[in-house]
């Protein structure tokens, strides 16, 4: 019986070695060579699909008022961008003549110890005036309410953060005669260079 079995099985690697034109010993390594080769390819194929690059490249943020952008950078000394502050994002830039700057903290619920709140600040100059822009929901003014300024939505992930900002500015909030103010509403993008 056993002979038959390994005569059955000679006989059908013969017949296979034969129509390939290899012989009886080395049809199963072709075979399964080939099918390594197949799968190792398709694997690598998959594998292999670039992803977005965002470990290098320049610190930057800009923030977008009215259609007006304002773009700041590491351009002085003591400018940061550090996205993983404690599990918050915080960002501290000046513009490129130094006079301008906007810094940025941001804290996503059960990150830090639970006391840090996620507030901004940008101080630009538009048309000749001095903008003195804080967004801070504990902070009240004159003419703006405890909770008037803040900073949402916003998201961040890895090197980079995104959202939305409603700023007051401290240069005219002092004078109670105009509250209550309307936050002066902004759009920010920061991405952060690669330590």
């Amino acid at each position: 019986m056993v002979g038959m079995v390994v005569g059955l099985v000679a006989a059908s690697c013969g017949g296979s070695s034969d129509d390939a034109g290899t012989s009886g010993t080395d049809a199963p390594t072709t075979t399964a060579a080939s099918s390594e080769s197949t799968t190792t390819v398709a694997g690598a194929s998959t594998e292999t699909t670039p992803a977005p690059d965002t470990s290098g490249g320049e610190t930057a943020a800009t923030v977008t008022i009215d259609g007006v952008e304002y773009v700041f950078g590491d351009n002085a000394p003591g400018d940061t961008c550090n996205p993983d502050l404690f599990g918050g994002f915080f960002v501290s830039l000046h513009g490129e003549d130094v006079s301008t700057n906007f810094g940025i903290e941001l804290w996503n619920e059960g990150t830090g110890d639970g006391k840090q709140v996620t507030t901004a600040g940008m101080k630009v100059e538009v048309n000749g005036e001095t903008l003195d822009l804080e967004a801070d929901p504990e902070t009240s003014w004159p003419a703006a309410e405890a909770g008037s300024s803040y900073v949402e939505p916003f998201t961040y992930e890895g090197n980079t953060a995104s959202g939305t900002i409603h700023f007051i500015n401290t240069e005219v909030a002092y004078n109670a005669d105009l509250a209550p103010l309307e936050p002066i509403v902004a759009e920010f993008e920061v991405v952060c260079a690669a330590g």
